[in-house]
């Protein structure tokens, strides 16, 4: 088994990032662990958390930067009726 550090997104430059370390027997194996545990992410209370029942994955940070979040990152809008 090796430790695999993921590190994905750049929350200095854009809105969010996050790194896990992962073990896997290869980077292929570990990047498929990764993506297993990230299927499930939300928890029963609706916050952030990993599925992993096999504790492949060792940890999971997320980092967010709020300061850049702009007009530009809204991808759609749907009305919600009239006030």
């Amino acid at each position: 088994m090796t430790r695999y550090h993921f590190s994905l997104g750049n929350s200095t430059e854009g809105p969010i990032g996050f790194c896990a370390v992962v073990d896997g027997a290869s980077r292929t194996e570990a990047t498929a662990k990764l993506k297993r545990a990230l299927r499930n992410i939300s928890g029963p209370s609706g916050d952030l958390g990993v599925s992993d029942p096999n504790r492949n994955v060792e940890y999971l940070n997320v980092y967010f930067n709020p300061t850049v979040i702009g007009l530009s990152d809204i991808d759609g809008a749907e009305p919600q009726g009239t006030q």
